[in-house]
């Protein structure tokens, strides 16, 4: 006779959807929103994500921001803090200046609860509550139960900082539950994967798993790297077998290179001038590099003398030039970049191989640290490593993994590995059981 659990994944299985809401920048349409916020001068919420990107960028009702506050990445920069965080821990804007006394500041605990509040709030009533409606069935949002993902690197501290910020949101304690998301992303592709037809064999493989097997989580999203280590202990349970690891080496740290060939490159004075006089072009150019570093392959590295090619806002170019006395195209043929970089008009072109370097990092400190977790003694017998998350659609990670334990591992990437852990969470919402043990932080 079936078991709960199995009723309520087959029910998940054979009945129910689980819809993944599209955020747009105008022009693209993705599963996952830029962790990007917006307040005004009073410190009341004016938007998120992509509209708060582009409401910062590109200005269209040419508001004085310098009162403002915008948060970019707010919840890597929070958790990269030495300090124990706390309702008191203040989050620095992301245009960081030099001068200290220029810096704005707002309540950690307040940006989180904002950006909680407008997901729970606007969105749902917009997109989840209206669906429901036309359908003939009415619901509360007290009826609604929230699951919220956090790296399973943090520490308890972190996690109570979270559920401090979702009942400042509203939500009752009743309602939440915080989801570690290695475990999220491994209960999707051990659930639903198989007799998917959206799904490839990635998932498939993990579900097909027999009791006793051993396998890697590589959870690899934008701002956290999580590594951790389960044993299939049922058909629908697992339980953790290696505490979790792993660091700050997200698709960020990429991001992270190419602000410091800027410095590099221009000077710190012109990079500080464009901050404080064209904030919306400094932006602007760190989102061209986004979207290039998204494109970026492992084909493009086998052609390393071939360019990528950056929009450059032209107030650089003025910048460079109030700042310095010098123009910035005939500068960069001086410099010691001139074999890789080039600046013409509006254009920054980038050799392969110089763009290819800013994946280094990451993928050194991500090879490192499985290397060193697969050495362990009581992981014997581990056969199959699972990639998920953001960053993990990069296939200069993805193929620095499989050149580093293709040979004596399974590398399994289920298709569309940036929302595994989001529908994860969900089934995790319905059966929060399917984790049976954990290791003791």
């Amino acid at each position: 006779m079936p078991s709960v659990d199995d009723m309520i994944i087959r029910k998940i299985q054979t009945t129910q959807k689980i819809n993944v809401r599209k955020w747009g920048d105008g022009v693209n349409k993705t599963n996952k929103a830029p962790t990007c916020v917006l307040f005004d001068h009073e410190e009341k919420f004016v938007s998120f994500g992509y509209e708060a990107m582009n409401d910062f960028r590109l200005n269209p009702k040419e508001i004085d921001y310098s009162k403002w506050y915008y948060f970019e990445h707010f919840k890597i920069k929070l958790f990269k803090q030495e300090d124990i965080v706390t309702k008191e821990t203040m989050l620095e804007e992301s245009l960081a200046i030099q001068n200290p006394e220029s810096k704005k500041k707002m309540y950690a605990v307040d940006v989180f609860a904002a950006v909680i509040s407008y997901l729970t709030g606007e969105v749902v009533k917009e997109e989840f509550m209206q669906s429901k409606k036309h359908k003939g069935t009415k619901y509360k949002l007290e009826d609604i139960h929230w699951v919220i993902t956090v790296p399973a690197i943090w520490d308890q501290n972190a996690k109570l900082f979270m559920q401090d910020a979702a009942r400042k949101a509203g939500i009752l304690g009743k309602n939440l539950t915080l989801a570690l998301e290695p475990e999220a992303a491994s209960i999707y592709c051990r659930r639903v994967a198989v007799g998917d037809s959206e799904d490839n064999e990635g998932c498939k493989a993990i579900a097909a798993l027999g009791i006793g097997s051993k396998y890697v989580v590589l959870d690899q999203g934008g701002g956290t790297t999580d590594i951790t280590v389960y044993e299939v202990t049922g058909k629908n349970t697992l339980k953790e077998i290696h505490q979790a690891c792993g660091g700050h080496w997200g698709g960020i740290t990429v991001t992270a290179k190419f602000n410091n060939f800027l410095l590099r490159l221009l000077g710190n004075d012109v990079i500080t001038n464009v901050k404080i006089n064209n904030p919306s072009d400094y932006y602007q150019l760190l989102y061209n590099f986004e979207h290039t570093k998204a494109s970026f392959t492992e084909e493009h590295s086998k052609l390393p003398k071939d360019n990528q090619t950056l929009p450059l806002p032209f107030s650089w170019l003025d910048h460079f030039q109030k700042v310095t006395g010098c123009d910035l195209e005939d500068t960069v043929k001086q410099s010691m970049y001139r074999s890789r970089v080039s600046v013409k008009r509006d254009k920054m072109r980038i050799t392969n191989e110089l763009f290819r370097s800013f994946f280094d990092d990451s993928i050194k400190n991500i090879v490192k640290e499985m290397e060193n977790l697969l050495k362990k003694k009581k992981l014997e017998g581990v056969e199959t490593i699972l990639i998920v998350g953001g960053h993990s659609m990069s296939t200069i990670l993805t193929n620095a993994i499989n050149k580093s334990f293709g040979k004596a591992y399974k590398i399994v990437i289920p298709k569309n590995p940036d929302i595994a852990v989001m529908k994860g969470a969900v089934l995790f919402g319905f059966n929060s059981r399917m984790i049976t043990s954990r290791v003791s932080q």
